[in-house]
């Protein structure tokens, strides 16, 4: 396209080229022609027949090939000028001159500004201010030479003129950047275990009725064995360090199974257990299983990693950059693993009862612990002197736990056997004791029981038994006959005490008490209310006296086991102390067929033996138990038993039925101030002292 009609030589395509340079346009103008032009002018009318058009937008090129019918050999003309086509290509404005014929426009554009509106101050580079339809006036034309000249170096007069403008606000290629992104995913591995932590065996004293028997002092113990699992269990911190949730919990499997193998708790009984259930009374022998838990936990993090992209694209109607945005991601892709130590929780359980079993000790009731025997399925442990039931003891069966209601201690058992030995009766009833009046030290008499000085109880006299004495031994037998003139006769009784055997070991100690019962109808009265009086007085050492009987109503009290039970009325009496020397004197005569009728015993308190088993607990194998019970000691302790005066004999009274009814917590003493075998021909009964007070010949 020719241009030298339309402009001059300072014409208007270089005016409007310099002002966009002015105007920030970013890269030089291309010069398509160089040549001077027509209408120009300067005046203040209109330049004629010169028209600017103007593409903007993304695609500003592709629009002026097409409205400026610029071909393929626009770009080689560009290129043969020394242009650099890529400036107009990649520009969002061009400008380009053409004739009005070409339905161009008028452009009016010089505020500075490139990109975005600006209504206030004009348009912008790349939103021109066109006029359609006309060129520009000779007044809009200074206005551009006023410009140029005080503000754009007066570049108007500028050679060469130029054509074509392309600059300003070019498209800004698309920017990518990338990131890498990661990720870690955690996942939990848990077990739990629980295994037997210990065995504790314990063994438990059992009052009865509030009390020990005796008063035993006793005293609970506990023994503990750790398992092979209980022993790991300590070992462990708060974690395990490498290993695994599995290796833990196979060790755990591996520690438990090892622990059904045998094993053994027990408990030795103390010195003061021993001396106690020596006395007598209950243990309870209990196993408990303490489970301990296990909690294993540790964690596997996998750490993802994958790299994401972004990009941003140019905003040419602001000029700028528009915000970054997402443009695709790789796939995850792993990039390690880690493991946390095996982190390890622990927590014991309560105590869970596996075992159960009892121990008893008893002295002297022997019907009472037969029938316990018969009715449970307690079994002997040892039975002292079985004659007699001296000392014995019993066990029960196990237990897999204490049952309601326990074979020993519990009165409220369904079973009377068992439910007996949860009474204070049964364990504190008088000792039945084989007893001898023999005068032989070995046998076990003494000066403190005088036995050195008995006369000799076998046979009998023409009026009674041997075995006592009157009249500084002049007179032998059980059957006096005395005045009635108050004065004191002495009598004195062979003493009797208990034989030393495998379970009894008596060391010839004096009596503990004396009792002596009368008969209720005896004559005289002890009180004097019928005109005469009896008086019977005990005479002991460094010529200690006791009167025997008082008048006052008294009850008989209750023979027990370690209790003297020491009383006095009309008919018995219970002495404090050693008294085998009497003096009996009356102030009336006796009345016919009612003589004064005694009988006459002492209570010692000899050492009794106990054997039992001091090692009591369980033992374990395959997961279940046994009891163990072992080391068996002899252990003696006194146990208190009376021996009756018996004439005309050696042989002791057999006293289990009397002392099973009438002695012991709970029963009724019918035996103190009774005549325990009659009064039928007194004088020939054993247990009997006789007194007839008479007249004098003088009377």
């Amino acid at each position: 396209m020719r241009k030298s009609r339309l402009f001059s030589r300072t014409g208007l395509v270089s005016l409007l080229a310099a002002a966009l340079t002015a105007l920030g346009v970013s890269s030089p103008a291309l010069a398509l022609d160089n040549s001077g032009g027509i209408g120009g002018g300067a005046g203040g009318g209109t330049v004629s027949y010169a028209y600017w058009a103007a593409a903007t937008g993304s695609n500003a090129f592709q629009v002026f090939q097409s409205k400026a019918a610029q071909g393929r050999d626009f770009e080689s003309k560009l290129r043969a000028s020394g242009a650099d086509i890529n400036i107009c290509k990649r520009s969002n404005v061009i400008w380009w001159v053409h004739t009005n014929n070409q339905g161009g426009f008028w452009v009016n554009n010089w505020n500075g500004y490139t990109h975005g509106p600006h209504n206030s101050v004009s348009y912008t580079i790349n939103s021109p201010w066109t006029f359609s339809g006309r060129p520009p006036t000779g007044a809009e034309y200074n206005q551009f030479r006023a410009w140029d000249r005080n503000k754009n170096g007066n570049k108007v007069d500028s050679r060469p003129g130029y054509t074509v403008i392309c600059g300003g606000a070019f498209l800004q290629p698309d920017q990518h950047r990338s990131h890498v992104e990661w990720d870690h995913k955690s996942q939990g591995e848990k077990a739990s275990v629980s295994g037997t932590y210990a065995y504790v065996t314990s063994v438990t004293p059992v009052k009865v009725e509030g009390q020990y028997p005796g008063g035993g002092d006793y005293e609970s113990q506990s023994a503990s064995v750790k398992t092979n699992f209980g022993k790991w269990y300590d070992t462990l911190g708060k974690d395990v360090g490498k290993m695994t949730v599995a290796q833990a919990q196979a060790k755990a499997n591996e520690l438990t199974r090892q622990d059904q193998g045998n094993t053994q708790s027990a408990v030795t009984l103390s010195a003061k257990n021993q001396a106690a259930f020596a006395k007598g009374g209950i243990l309870n022998v209990s196993e408990h299983k303490v489970t301990a838990k296990i909690d294993f936990q540790r964690t596997r993090t996998d750490t993802m990693k994958r790299t994401c992209s972004e990009k941003r694209t140019w905003n040419s109607y602001w000029g700028t950059w528009n915000p970054w945005q997402p443009n695709g991601c790789t796939k995850w892709e792993k990039a390690g693993t880690s493991w946390t130590p095996t982190a390890v929780a622990k927590a014991t359980q309560t105590p869970q009862n596996v075992g159960f079993y009892q121990m008893l000790s008893v002295h002297c009731n022997k019907e009472a612990f037969d029938a316990l025997i018969s009715g449970t399925t307690a079994q002997v442990v040892s039975q002292g002197d079985p004659e007699h039931g001296i000392s014995a003891v019993a066990q029960t069966q196990r237990y897999d736990k204490q049952p309601t209601h326990p074979d020993f201690g519990d009165k409220s058992n369904p079973n009377a056997a068992a439910a007996a030995t949860g009474t204070y009766g049964f364990y504190d009833k008088e000792c039945p004791y084989d007893c001898t009046p023999s005068a032989d030290p070995s046998q076990g008499a003494s000066k403190a029981n005088d036995a050195i000085n008995n006369h000799g109880t076998s046979g009998a006299t023409s009026i009674g038994l041997n075995g006592a004495s009157a009249d500084n031994g002049k007179t032998e037998t059980n059957s006096f006959e005395f005045f009635r003139d108050n004065n004191p006769r002495g009598i004195r009784l062979d003493t009797w005490y208990p034989k030393s055997n495998d379970t009894v070991r008596y060391n010839g100690h004096a009596a503990l008490t004396t009792t002596v019962s009368r008969w209720v109808e005896g004559t005289p009265d002890i009180t004097g209310a019928n005109g005469g009086k009896f008086t019977l007085t005990a005479k002991g050492n460094s010529n200690q006296k006791v009167n025997v009987f008082n008048g006052k109503g008294a009850q008989a009290v209750t023979q027990r086991n370690w209790s003297k039970g020491t009383f006095s009325n009309s008919t018995g009496s219970v002495i404090d102390g050693f008294y085998n020397q009497f003096d009996a004197n009356a102030s009336w005569a006796s009345e016919e067929g009612k003589p004064q009728v005694l009988n006459f015993k002492w209570e010692y308190a000899p050492d009794v033996v106990t054997k039992f088993p001091v090692t009591l607990g369980f033992n374990r194998a395959g997961g279940t138990s046994t009891p163990h019970t072992t080391d068996m000691v002899d252990k003696v302790t006194p146990i208190e038993g009376k021996c009756y005066a018996s004439f005309g004999t050696d042989q002791a009274r057999d006293t289990r039925t009397l002392f099973r009814d009438n002695t012991g917590t709970g029963t009724k003493n019918t035996i103190d101030g009774t005549i325990i075998d009659g009064t039928e021909n007194p004088s020939w009964v054993a247990t009997n002292i006789v007194i007839n007070f008479v007249r004098s010949t003088t009377e």
